[in-house]
């Protein structure tokens, strides 16, 4: 269900990849601190962290624009069309010669493979030694793709070291839930496909109980039309030490277990 987009993009490596205290169990912690289940907040905090699950999920699927090259030479002109990689539609690069900082803008750019692009994209470079450090925000950035669009309203931070060819990225954004609350999810990891599932970890502050860092226990499918996963298991600690694991059992229901309960809810 995930498009993977690789752009083409002049000098720039276009690559894809991929965010304390506890309390006595029925108190929230607050953002600051890392959130305490209990029976009413449970269902909140399993929503929570499958919304980081998600987001971690579509920013593997955002283009990141990964290197500058390490001669920091610029031969190219200052505003160059990249029309030609959209089937229809325009892309666009508006470039700084001297920095190699700029912006891509992209509008209805339907890209080869039915994704279509709108939005713009700005980023900035430093090279310091072997190590090149790109920040790349996506600004109302929209994709579409089978009818499903996803809007990626974020701040990337990918490193590459240029004599080794290794690459990661972290992220920072906010992402308003199907529950309607807003999360902020950062320092994301994905690895596996839209077939096999994928493996997950993230950070997600829950803006009334507290943050939590989640795992995948098994990969992690999404197959609905409503967004939600429809399979797979994720865990987290909460400030207590409580181990919780949410259950993904269809597109619209799912169970959280911990201390020895399970209890089930639905979207």
């Amino acid at each position: 269900m995930k498009l993977r987009l690789i752009l083409p993009i002049a000098l720039l490596s276009s690559l894809s990849l991929i965010s304390c205290g506890g309390g006595d169990g029925s108190d929230d912690e607050g953002t600051t601190g890392v959130a305490v289940i209990s029976t009413d907040n449970e269902q909140a905090l399993a929503t929570a962290a499958t919304e980081a699950a998600k987001a971690a999920v579509n920013y593997e699927s955002a283009p990141s624009f990964g290197s500058k090259s390490a001669s920091k030479s610029y031969d190219f002109a200052l505003v160059q069309d990249f029309s030609s990689f959209c089937i229809t539609g325009t892309a666009s690069m508006d470039v700084n010669e001297t920095t190699g900082n700029g912006v891509f803008t992209y509008s209805n750019c339907d890209m080869d493979g039915g994704a279509v692009v709108n939005g713009t994209v700005n980023f900035s470079t430093t090279v310091a030694g072997d190590i090149s450090t790109t920040t790349t925000s996506y600004n109302n950035f929209t994709m579409v793709y089978a009818g499903e669009t996803q809007s990626f309203d974020m701040t990337m931070v990918c490193t590459t070291n240029i004599s080794t060819q290794t690459f990661s990225c972290t992220y920072e954004s906010d992402n308003l839930g199907i529950d309607g609350r807003t999360y902020s999810v950062s320092g994301s990891s994905v690895s596996g496909d839209a077939f096999g599932g994928y493996t997950v970890s993230a950070t997600v502050t829950d803006p009334d109980h507290g943050t939590l860092s989640i795992t995948t226990n098994t990969p992690i499918t999404f197959n609905c039309d409503n967004g939600q996963p429809d399979s797979g298991e994720i865990q987290f600690t909460d400030g207590d030490g409580n181990t919780v694991v949410v259950t993904y059992v269809s597109c619209s229901s799912f169970t959280v277990s911990y201390n020895g309960t399970s209890n089930p809810y639905s979207w």
